[in-house]
């Protein structure tokens, strides 16, 4: 630790303005971070249960049944150890660019073109396949890092889903915010938050 943005992170938190209100992120905390993990186990046993099931046309119709019931036993014993890794993309070290911020402003409905906001869409793109690793070099002559962590670490700042889970438990006590109101922030600024949220919570932990 010892940088002095490191002790605003675990004094103040990060303040973040969303639709005109401004909000203070401030550190999640172990007990949340592991009922963050439980939620995002249920969730991708419903993305993987999902995909099985869309996928039932190609299967032989007497299989079916069959077949989604050995599905639906396999991902009943999952627990947390069982949650996958996932690529990810770190764009920390990018350059945010003219061309960066123009194609940010043409691909998502948001004005501002802080560096902060664009290195979020720019994260958020390669997560999601909207841009690739080459793209982003194309714009800002670096390549973007890549990696893998466990799901639960990309759920939390990739899906919608585990993006507003994580904001909405890193603004505990600031206000009668539901799960539903975050997650409909428009998702730039949903973005965003998660990577402050990630922030503030990785300097209180000493990992900064």
């Amino acid at each position: 630790m010892g940088t002095d943005r490191e002790a605003r992170a675990l004094g103040a938190g990060e303040v973040l303005e969303v639709n005109g209100k401004k909000f203070t992120l401030k550190p999640v905390v172990v007990r949340q971070l592991c009922e963050l993990e439980r939620e995002a186990l249920s969730f991708h046993k419903k993305e993987f249960l999902q995909t099985y099931f869309d996928n039932l046309k190609f299967i032989d119709e007497s299989k079916r049944n069959d077949l989604m019931e050995k599905k639906l036993e396999e991902a009943a014993l999952w627990d947390v150890s069982a949650l996958p890794q996932k690529v990810v993309f770190d764009v920390s070290k990018v350059p945010i660019t003219d061309k960066v911020k123009e194609w940010v402003k043409d691909n998502y409905d948001i004005e501002s073109t802080e560096d902060v906001v664009s290195k979020a869409v720019l994260a958020l793109s390669l997560d999601n396949n909207m841009l690739t690793p080459e793209q982003v070099k194309e714009m800002t002559g670096k390549m973007p890092g890549k990696g893998s962590v466990r799901y639960d670490q990309w759920w939390i700042t990739a899906s919608s889903e585990g993006m507003a889970r994580f904001v909405l438990a890193a603004l505990r006590g600031e206000s009668d915010l539901t799960y539903e109101d975050v997650g409909n922030w428009p998702y730039v600024k949903l973005a965003e938050a998660s990577r402050l949220a990630e922030k503030v919570t990785v300097a209180q932990m000493g990992n900064g």
